[in-house]
């Protein structure tokens, strides 16, 4: 897996193999030599373990190049095994030792990976800050025309498609771009996912005009994704090509062992197929799915243990002079302090819109008064849990001395558990656009509800009429999903959740299934929520049902459109 989409002509930029500056410290250059070789042949534990015992070393001799270096490689290595949030963290350590210095090249570097980690994230404002930054530190234009694709690839995520297609038909006509086949193909093919996003009729030219490249070529994860952008272009409209690219797809990720893009295919496969062959499709993307999850569960936590037991003589620990600490002590205080201004920023919001929220629903109709009124707690719990939360961070913060080891990662994890509850508050009560763009909404929503423990499949989504359902029968829809996933992620326990929905004449049928541990049949609905779900769509005419399977709990449920 690539992280970086740079190249890099400055001089200091010249990542070095082995560790050639003249100085007595043979043991940081043991690790780092060692740390290269497992990095290329791709035993990643072990080249982590060596990154980061030589990044010790070199901060305890004070050489911040190659500490930034091994932190960027380590940044690197947790980009690679899909722990973003490891790499966020391993590249802001970076820049802080990067301070002051002439360092365009590693900058370049840092803020690319910064950019890749907030957009797998889906912080995309971050991620444009620093893809950004990147850019302005970028010194050649191959490098700069790099960055800029990967800039318009964040605004066709966040749907700012007019700023994408500005971008990218610039890109298209670039001598630079020109120059380079691989570049070429890239942009043709973020052109390609504009023109499909905006309905423009050209976008099938596009992807097989990128697809054509990548052939001619052998571009190995480029043919991997056109394979997908074609399958999912044919999903609706033709299931039989849709098919066959997600069988291409498919082979070529198995080729290059990109299991990311496997699933990816498998999901295709699976909105594609119909029947046996479905379920078969199904069974293998849960056993994949399940297997990626352990793995990536498993190198985490090894990366974990390997960042904080690994320990250096008594002589280097009492030589480690406060240079490193201050550096680190500065970039956590920063992040604290933003942090404390969202969090209160986005406590303000949702009292605001949570007092807006009461006000409406005393105008509206008995029947739905009484569907909506476990809502009306919510207020309660901010006042009795959120509040209480927050003032407890700041009695902690105020008393505590800083300076000593472990205060900073208890004030970082009382905030992280404040924050995560203002985010669930906040994402169970938001407003829903019941407009032309609802159906994007609520496959947004769902998604939200991914994580790296659990995955969320949508199937058939775009097979659904949604502008002709009525505003007040979306609400029902999107608050009872709201409901089976608040559920799912509060009581059942499960790792996969599939959504399946189905187009039948005046009616929707939607289809939950998951595979957790059921329903307490003593307990069923009255104290899980389900009871305000079940209440919803009794209210609009619908009907739903619950049952407990062998692999955990099904729903299915009827909304007239």
């Amino acid at each position: 897996m690539a992280v970086s989409c740079t190249k890099n002509n400055d001089k200091d930029a010249s990542y070095p193999i082995t560790y050639q500056r003249d100085t007595a410290n043979n043991i940081a250059k043991t690790h780092a030599n060692k740390a290269e070789a497992f990095y290329k042949a791709k035993v990643y534990d072990s080249a982590y373990y060596h990154y980061n015992a030589a990044q010790t070393l070199f901060a305890i001799n004070k050489d911040s190049l190659w500490s930034a270096y091994s932190l960027i490689k380590m940044s690197e290595l947790h980009i690679i095994t899909g722990d973003y949030f490891g790499g966020e963290a391993a590249a802001t350590e970076a820049l802080a030792y990067l301070k002051n210095k002439n360092t365009g090249a590693y900058q370049v570097e840092i803020y690319n990976m910064l950019g890749i980690c907030y957009r797998n994230l889906y912080q995309y404002n971050d991620a444009l800050y620093y893809y950004k930054k990147s850019l302005a530190k970028a010194s050649d234009s191959l490098s700069k025309c790099m960055v800029q694709n990967n800039i318009a690839n964040v605004y066709i995520d966040s749907k700012n498609y007019n700023k994408a297609l500005a971008l990218l038909q610039n890109l298209k006509v670039s001598d630079t771009v020109l120059q380079n086949r691989e570049l070429i193909a890239k942009v043709t093919k973020s052109l390609g996912d504009v023109y499909y996003e905006t309905g423009r009729p050209n976008a099938i030219s596009l992807m097989k005009e990128a697809l054509t490249i990548r052939q001619k070529d052998n571009l190995a994860s480029g043919l991997l994704s056109s394979y997908l952008q074609l399958s999912k272009y044919y999903v609706s409209t033709n299931p039989v090509l849709s098919k066959y690219y997600a069988t291409k797809g498919y082979s070529q990720a198995t080729k290059i062992n990109n299991t990311d893009d496997k699933l990816k295919a498998l999901q295709l496969l699976i909105s594609a197929s119909l029947g046996k062959y479905s379920k078969d499709v199904s069974s293998r993307y849960f056993i994949l799915n399940d297997s990626v999850n352990k793995a990536r569960m498993t190198t985490k936590n090894q990366f974990a243990k390997i960042k904080y037991d690994f320990t250096t003589t008594q002589e280097e620990n009492l030589n480690l002079k406060t240079e490193h600490e201050k550096a680190v002590l500065e970039a956590d205080k920063n992040r604290l302090q933003l942090q404390f201004a969202l969090l209160l920023f986005i406590f303000s919001l949702i009292t605001v819109v949570l007092l807006y929220y009461m006000i409406k629903l005393k105008h509206r109709k008995a029947k739905i008064i009484e569907v909506y009124n476990t809502e009306r707690r919510i207020s309660k719990k901010i006042h009795d849990e959120l509040a209480n939360d927050l003032f407890n961070v700041i009695s902690f913060a105020e008393d505590q001395d800083f300076t000593l080891p472990g205060k900073q990662e208890k004030l970082v994890q009382n905030l992280d558990a404040v924050y995560s509850k203002t985010r669930d508050i906040s994402r169970e009560n938001n407003s829903i656009d019941t407009g032309e763009s609802f159906g994007l909404a609520l496959k947004q929503m769902l998604g939200d509800y991914s994580s790296e423990t659990i995955n969320v499949m949508v199937i058939n989504h775009e097979t659904v009429d949604w502008n002709g359902m009525g505003k007040d029968k979306k609400i029902t829809m999107y608050r009872v999903l709201q409901e089976f996933m608040v559920n799912m992620k509060k009581h059942s326990m499960a790792n996969i959740v599939a959504i399946k929905f189905t187009n039948a004449g005046k009616n929707i049928y939607v289809q939950y299934t998951d595979n957790g541990k059921g329903l307490d049949p003593e307990k069923l609905i009255y104290k899980n929520g389900l009871q305000n779900a079940e209440n919803r769509i009794l209210s609009i005419g619908g009907s739903i049902t619950f049952e407990n399977t062998t692999k955990g709990l099904k729903i299915i449920s009827t909304f007239p459109v």
